[in-house]
C-alpha cells in the first residue's frame, strides 16, 4: 500500500488503472503484493533534483529555467522524460517549457 501512495501517478487514473490490471494479469490470489507490480513499483527511484528548482518553491527566472532544462537534458542524456522528473514536472509540462524557450 505505502508503494502505491508514494508513487507520483504522472498518468493520474489511466495510470494507476493500467497499473491494477497489470497486477491482475500477473498476480496469482486476491490480495495484491509488492511483486505482482510493474517494474518500476519494484526498482529503488533516484531522482537527482537541482536545488535551485526547489529552493522555497519560488518560481525560477527565464535565465534559470533555460539554463536547468538544458542541464537536465544533458545529465540525463536528452532522455525528455527523465530530465522532467529530474525538474520536478511533468514531461508535457517539460515539453512545453522547451517550445516556449526554442529549446
Amino acid at each position: 500500500m505505502r508503494v502505491l501512495l508514494d508513487y507520483r501517478w504522472p498518468g493520474n487514473i489511466r495510470e494507476l488503472h493500467n497499473v491494477v490490471e497489470y497486477a491482475f494479469a500477473v498476480g496469482r490470489g486476491n490480495t495484491l503484493r509488492h511483486p505482482e507490480l510493474p517494474p518500476e513499483f519494484r526498482v529503488p527511484r533516484v531522482v537527482d533534483v537541482p536545488k535551485q528548482a526547489h529552493k522555497h518553491n519560488l518560481p525560477l527566472s527565464p535565465e534559470d529555467e533555460i539554463s536547468a532544462i538544458r542541464q537536465a537534458l544533458e545529465q540525463n542524456r536528452g532522455r525528455a522524460g527523465t530530465a522532467a522528473s529530474s525538474l520536478g514536472m511533468s514531461r508535457a509540462t517539460f515539453w512545453r517549457r522547451r517550445k516556449f524557450y526554442g529549446l
